[in-house]
């Protein structure tokens, strides 16, 4: 069974479901200036002290992302990363200074106490914006290549959240997949069950679930969800919720909607992260 708090199960599928507020029909929507401004309203609502890398920021955390995705950690020039490092934290680019000590950290390296420390003082120095430190953010937060609409939060529970939203068809094998595999290559293990041999299954055949959401405004929406969560071995805890959402006018349409596979391919993405008790 999945465990987590009330409170935090309410601004998951809130931030979820923020990502697309009018339907996501088309995966050109999530780019419109309306479709951002609504989702980081919502999303400044929801919660307080959250960081959301500007487009320069997004843009060379895309490019990093693609180009360490393809390098093994013992292919990893781990001086030619402190540069980006060094430079991204002069830059007040917080995500990728986030993203470099992660990678850095499952390579192996002996200096990540003296990284942060050093880190710290030139975004000190830099006059950075008041934005929370993201570098004591896990590494449990898996980015795809062709995120959107980044941003990271923190709860007054101690834990933290990661929300984003991704182009892929449902249901999202590659991006599930991905998850999946890096978080078994970091040490973490699935708390819920899966059938004999579920991790080369579909993920439609797993546990995504369907139903309408009446609580958007004057339309119905038919929604489908993905969620699983792991543990490791210090008893923290990640969950990922991945959900399609599509606007109808009507129960029926929306009903008749789930009965088929979503037509449009933005699913929003939102990871938490719960420290062990």
């Amino acid at each position: 069974m999945l465990h987590m708090n009330r409170s935090a199960t309410a601004v998951l599928m809130g931030l979820l479901f923020a990502a697309c507020p009018s339907g996501c029909h088309r995966a050109a929507d999530v780019e419109t200036p309306t479709e951002t401004a609504s989702w980081r309203q919502t999303v400044e609502v929801l919660t307080h002290g959250a960081y959301r890398p500007s487009q320069d920021e997004t843009t060379e955390l895309r490019k990093l992302v693609a180009e360490l995705r393809e390098k093994k950690d013992t292919e990893i020039d781990e001086a030619e990363l402190q540069a980006v490092l060094h430079d991204a934290a002069r830059k007040c680019h917080k995500a990728i200074v986030w993203y470099i000590l992660c990678r850095m950290a499952h390579a192996n390296s002996a200096s990540q106490k003296e990284l942060r420390r050093v880190v710290l003082e030139e975004t000190a120095k830099a006059k950075c914006p008041d934005v929370p430190d993201l570098t004591e953010y896990p590494a449990c937060f898996i980015l795809p290549r062709n995120f959107q609409s980044l941003v990271f939060y923190p709860d007054s529970y101690g834990g933290r959240y990661v929300a984003y939203i991704a182009t892929e068809p449902f249901p999202a094998e590659r991006l599930i997949g991905l998850i999946r595999s890096e978080l078994k290559s970091k040490g973490w293990k699935r708390l819920d069950a899966e059938p004999a041999g579920a991790e080369s299954e579909s993920p439609l055949a797993q546990n995504w679930r369907k139903f309408v959401d009446h609580t958007s405004g004057t339309g119905k929406d038919a929604v489908w969800v993905w969620r699983a969560q792991w543990t490791d071995q210090q008893g923290n805890r990640v969950e990922y919720m991945c959900a399609y959402r599509e606007r109808y006018t009507s129960d029926r349409d929306a009903l008749l909607a789930l009965e088929k596979d979503p037509t449009n391919d933005s699913v929003s993405v939102v990871a938490s992260w719960t420290p062990a008790p």
